[in-house]
């Protein structure tokens, strides 16, 4: 591989992490918002709703990847995931969690919908305007 297909490779890595990250945290402050107004929201429903946010987030921003690479969609779908995943893993640290059977909960489920997600991206098609006689 090439240096220019590196920073390629690389950006669109970075692009679809940040808009998968961005679309995650976007469907967490919206559950949060729905959890207040609700006033009575079971612990045991954190955890579900948690990993849903980070699955689209993760769909979503390897799409992104995949529009932008246009080939092996699967492979850095994955690994855009996997970015997605370092990220709250992060985060989830500096707060203050230990990691544990849910962490790789998480990376177990992002990593396949990063994946299927940078399939799609690949073989989304623009559209084309079609010539009139």
């Amino acid at each position: 591989m090439a240096v220019n297909e590196r920073k390629a490779a690389a950006a669109a890595v970075g692009v679809g992490g940040a808009a998968g990250t961005a679309a995650a945290l976007i469907i967490m402050v919206l559950f949060s918002f729905v959890s207040v107004r609700m006033q009575s929201v079971q612990m045991g429903m954190l955890l579900p709703v948690n990993i849903t946010a980070l699955c689209i987030g993760a769909f979503a921003g390897a799409v992104v990847c995949g529009v932008i690479r246009k080939q092996k969609g699967i492979v850095y779908g994955a690994v855009c995931s996997g970015a997605i995943f370092v990220v709250f893993a992060g985060l989830s640290l500096a707060a203050g969690a230990v990691p544990g059977a849910e962490t790789l909960l998480r990376l177990a489920v992002m990593v396949p919908a990063g994946a299927l997600g940078g399939a799609v991206g690949v073989n989304l098609k623009k559209k084309r305007k079609r010539r009139r006689k």
